[in-house]
């Protein structure tokens, strides 16, 4: 092999100083600027190319072939560069296979910026699809022709410039055009090291590229130049490709992935999405991964960092832009503490809403979930669907499942639902209920299904208020709209950084009833469907129990641990996170892949929350 186990790498700390430091410290800037307008499409380069095109007459053009917000990201971009003086030099533009490209330059440095996927036949089918076939069997319709494209961009260079060649040539792409990128270099390698020209591929979230194409391309340009590297123009070519990534996209830290199985694939931000079609098991997933990863720190992949579920996508035009100017133009490094904290954040609403599935799974004797962990998910899609005011959509969704499925419905939320129907108002059918029952409503479905709530809201006072509200929808008893609120305070504390026992005194602690749960032992701790009782024991289980490995072993000694295992479970999640989850315990939840994707959902929508 040509490259051997060396790797494509992605940009260390020294990296992004040093990239900072070049072209008097507008480096990075720069880059950022020309990834956003090599999407601004062959209708706009009439007036990217002049250098005072008014915001309106830029942003009316653009928002007919992209995205508003992403419009307004590239007018900033066009401001940019002809600020810092760069020279526009070509937009070139193959419709039969979906490539674009713009070019800069300025000081003999020519810069060029290659465009990811839009949402054209030609960048999804005939090149992203095709990064995922085995071995090569087809390659990207962009890999083939972008050789003859850089040497056309070199020759207009050459026509600006009274035939002289650039000094330096700088190649930049973001994801789909980030592996566009990386053959763009290797196809003119060769000709840079006869030029004595200095070459960078600078690429932002790339997709993956088999090394094997590399390989075998540099390998035909080497014959055909007559000119055979060496090891030391090997290192140097290596050394040269810097991948700028967003620390928790997956896609990033992945050159090739294969997986025959798998019908969809997509990345953006925060997730690498994988849409099993197939019977694939998760164990496979992960072998199949492995099998094809090329850099290391991913060599130790496992599961929890892969979201087996149906992307929730935003739009990929916007994301982009956002990714690039936040990321790029904020150096990057500046912003992986936000980073962090998201990936904490994500991990705990993701182990909180599978916790719930995992203790409602072994507290009904492995049998399956109940509807615990159903009207949790109910809950969750009604507030992804109409966060701003989600009582309808929750009462919707809860009809919904009610007439699919119904499975362990309780008697309470039976009636309410059959009165709510045809009062057409779920509180009059929760008195209804209330009436029917003879003030016997108190008890604990609300309580099991509100957890989204304290996922999906920042602020305290509005949990609360959604938590009671979602309870009176169904249950008209007083206590169970307060322990949906208190067991909704106590998630809200875990998720934003209170440790167990502080949440649990600052709620809990001067309590008549509740604050007795420090004081239950384990021995005395029982199920019951009574609200009152069964939120006090589910917190007193959770005061006692640190992991998954106790909850599950103490839930098989528990009488009717069906009614707390999902409260309890929820809060050990939440607590601890997903990625301190042992698989072995969430392998067999079969909503298990439905619970993940309402909790990334459930996260985007926070974010959008002001």
């Amino acid at each position: 092999m040509l490259i051997l186990d060396k790797k494509i790498r992605k940009a260390e700390e020294n990296d992004i100083k040093l990239l900072n430091d070049r072209l008097d410290g507008q480096f990075l800037d720069v880059i950022a600027d020309i990834l956003l307008l090599s999407f601004t499409k062959k209708a706009m380069q009439d007036l990217v190319s002049k250098k005072n095109t008014a915001k309106n007459t830029f942003i009316d053009k653009a928002e007919k072939i992209i995205p508003l917000n992403f419009a307004d990201n590239c007018y900033e971009a066009y401001i940019d560069i002809y600020k810092k003086n760069w020279n526009y030099l070509t937009f070139l533009e193959d419709t039969s296979t979906g490539f674009e490209s713009i070019s800069f330059y300025k000081d003999k440095v020519l810069v060029i910026g290659i465009a990811g996927s839009d949402k054209s036949i030609e960048d999804w089918i005939d090149n992203d699809a095709r990064l995922l076939i085995s071995k090569g069997l087809f390659i990207p319709t962009q890999f083939k022709i972008v050789g003859l494209k850089m040497i056309e961009i070199i020759e207009k260079y050459k026509l600006k410039n009274k035939g002289d060649l650039p000094k330096e040539i700088i190649i930049t792409g973001n994801s789909l055009g980030g592996a566009v990128t990386v053959v763009a270099y290797s196809e003119i390698y060769h000709f840079i090291l006869m030029n004595n020209i200095k070459l960078t591929a600078l690429t932002y979230n790339s997709a993956p590229i088999r090394i094997e194409f590399i390989e075998e391309l540099l390998q035909k340009k080497s014959k055909k130049n007559k000119y055979t590297l060496n090891e030391k123009e090997i290192n140097k070519f290596l050394d040269n490709i810097i991948n700028l990534i967003n620390e928790d996209d997956l896609l990033n830290n992945i050159l090739y992935v294969f997986i025959k199985k798998i019908e969809n694939f997509n990345h953006i931000g925060k997730y690498l999405i994988i849409e099993n079609k197939g019977d694939l098991k998760d164990l496979e997933l992960i072998h199949y991964v492995k099998e094809h990863i090329n850099v290391e720190p991913i060599k130790n992949l496992t599961i929890s960092k892969i979201q087996t579920t149906e992307h929730h996508s935003k739009n990929m035009f916007e994301e982009s832009a956002q990714i690039i100017h936040n990321s790029i133009k904020g150096k990057t490094l500046q912003r992986i503490e936000d980073y962090n904290e998201s990936i904490e954040l994500l991990d705990k609403i993701r182990g909180a809403m599978i916790g719930t599935g995992i203790g409602d799974f072994y507290g009904n004797d492995n049998i399956g979930v109940t509807d615990a962990t159903k009207l949790t998910i109910a809950v969750g899609k009604g507030l992804i669907k109409e966060p701003n005011d989600p009582l309808i959509a929750i009462g919707e969704e809860i009809i919904e499942w009610q007439a699919l499925d119904g499975q362990y419905i309780g008697k309470t939320t039976k009636i309410a639902i059959e009165n709510a129907i045809s009062t057409n108002s779920f509180p009059k059918g929760a008195k209804k209920a209330h009436q029917i029952l003879e003030g016997k409503t108190a008890g604990n479905c609300s309580l099991k299904r509100c957890l989204p709530i304290a996922l999906m809201y920042k602020e305290l006072d509005v949990v609360i208020t959604l938590a009671g509200l979602q309870s009176n929808m169904t249950h008209f008893d007083s206590k169970a709209n307060e322990a949906s609120q208190l067991y909704s305070w106590l998630v809200y504390d875990l998720l934003n950084k209170k440790t167990k026992e502080q949440a649990l005194k600052d709620v809990f602690g001067d309590h008549l009833y509740y604050g007795q749960y420090n004081a239950l032992k384990i021995t005395e701790i029982k199920g019951s469907s009574y609200v009152v009782d069964s939120l006090l024991n589910a917190i007193a289980l959770f005061y006692n129990l640190n992991n998954f490995d106790d909850f599950i072993n103490v839930l098989n000694k528990i009488e009717n641990s069906e009614e707390i295992g999902a409260l309890c479970g929820g809060l050990i999640g939440v607590n601890i996170g997903l990625k301190n989850i042992n698989y072995d315990f969430r392998k067999n939840i079969k909503l298990r892949i439905e619970l993940l994707n309402i909790a990334g959902n459930i996260f985007d929508e926070r974010e959008k929350i002001n």
